[in-house]
């Protein structure tokens, strides 16, 4: 897999972006510093923490995570979703992948 990876990076020169969303605290930023494997981006307990769009590129692997604040998942949630992408105007920023995390416990 890595070096499929890595062949394709100097192939293409390509990255894979992946938008990150949910609800307020359900735990975004910290599933990034997982997948990053240190802690980059801040974390509140339960509250919102992230207040706009964060870019974080992965160390290793030609990966970037964008962290997004929180939101309410209605119709108005699906518009500020929208209005998120729309937002990323650079071509190499286009998003492939949108992961919509929740709370189990809720």
């Amino acid at each position: 897999m890595e070096e499929f990876i890595r062949k394709n990076q100097k192939n293409y020169n390509a990255t894979f972006n992946v938008l990150i969303c949910g609800r307020p605290g359900v735990g975004k930023s910290t599933f990034i510093n997982t997948l990053l494997e240190e802690k980059r981006s801040m974390v509140g307990l339960g509250t919102s923490i992230t207040k706009k769009i964060i870019r974080y590129v992965h160390p290793t692997y030609p990966i970037v995570f964008y962290d997004t604040p929180g939101f309410i998942d209605d119709e108005s949630g699906i518009r500020a979703i929208t209005n998120l992408i729309e937002g990323l105007k650079d071509t190499r920023d286009r998003i492939h992948l949108l992961l919509f995390l929740i709370n189990t416990q809720s």
